[in-house]
C-alpha cells in the first residue's frame, strides 16, 4: 500500500500511473520533482498539482 506522503513511494507510484499524482499530499501535489514524473505521460495531470 503506497503511503501518500512518502515521497520516494508516490516517486514510484506516478512512474508506475501518472494519474496516482490525484491521491498524493498536498506538500507532494507542489513537489516539482513529484509532478514532474507525473506528467512525463500525460500532461493533462497538471490539473492535480498545487498551485
Amino acid at each position: 500500500m503506497t503511503d501518500w506522503n512518502n515521497k520516494e513511494e508516490v516517486l514510484e507510484a506516478v512512474r508506475e500511473d501518472g494519474s496516482r499524482l490525484e491521491r498524493a499530499s498536498k506538500e507532494l501535489k507542489a513537489d516539482k520533482e513529484v509532478v514532474l514524473e507525473a506528467v512525463k505521460n500525460s500532461g493533462y495531470l497538471l490539473e492535480y498539482a498545487s498551485e
